[in-house]
């Protein structure tokens, strides 16, 4: 950080127009840097825009998503993750939920769910969440709102949307490792912007603590399993088999 303190750079301004929103962009330059750009909601100005050449290399984004539908038991097509089932629950692909999908899809079809995805992330999803989103977020959370809609579109009984509190801490010396505000705050912030788009669909909001003890991590997925009227113990049998 020291050396950041000696940057050259210049900030200025300007109002974008492509839209009705009109929102002011700053403009951070550096020498011998592209320039940064923050302030706009659709993240106009933050995404790279050229195309790379394919290659040859591993790609290992790619392999993540084929092992994370691997260990999670479902598939991207929606007829295979338990068509029969009587309930069926969404789950949005982003945020903490697509990062912990084995461990929350294993859990929902343990317990005789039907389990709904939201697909992948494309232009229209992130187009959705930007229309919808109601405060100025980070990008990974307007996504969540776009994949939410999506879910919507589907009509599922119910859609799960975990306050994530807290995650097990990855090095030694860190005692805790609490999510943002933003993203503990996500499915609190969706009722609110999809009040009116919800109809017969409810959400499952439990407070999920994956780093504060056995005991705080139960408890969530026994709230989330009694919002779909499933019993304690049938809870704690579908979580072992989901852990």
């Amino acid at each position: 950080f020291e050396n950041l303190t000696h940057l050259n750079y210049t900030v200025s301004s300007f109002v974008c127009n492509h839209c009705a929103n009109d929102c002011e962009i700053k403009e951070v330059r550096m020498e011998g840097a592209e320039p940064l750009y923050y302030g706009c909601r659709c993240d106009r100005y933050n995404l790279k825009k050229e195309k790379k050449a394919k290659t040859a290399h591993f790609d290992a984004f790619e392999y993540r998503k084929k092992k994370l539908f691997e260990y999670a038991g479902v598939s991207q097509s929606k007829a295979e993750n338990g068509q029969n089932a009587k309930t069926t629950i969404g789950i949005p692909l982003a945020l903490g939920s697509w990062q912990f999908l084995p461990l929350f899809a294993r859990f929902f079809k343990q317990l005789g769910a039907n389990v709904v995805l939201s697909g992948t992330t494309g232009h229209d999803v992130i187009q959705t969440g930007i229309e919808t989103v109601s405060a100025q977020t980070c990008f990974p959370v307007k996504v969540m709102y776009g994949h939410v809609a999506r879910l919507l579109e589907q009509r599922p009984d119910y859609i799960f949307l975990p306050s994530v509190v807290s995650m097990a801490a990855n090095y030694p010396q860190n005692r805790h490792n609490q999510l943002c505000p933003y993203v503990q705050s996500v499915p609190y912030q969706i009722r609110t912007a999809f009040a009116e788009k919800l109809g017969k669909t409810k959400l499952v909001m439990p407070v999920i603590r994956l780093g504060d003890g056995d005991r705080n991590l139960r408890k969530g997925f026994i709230d989330a399993a009694a919002s779909l009227g499933i019993s304690s113990r049938r809870a704690h049998r579908a979580l072992e088999t989901a852990l």
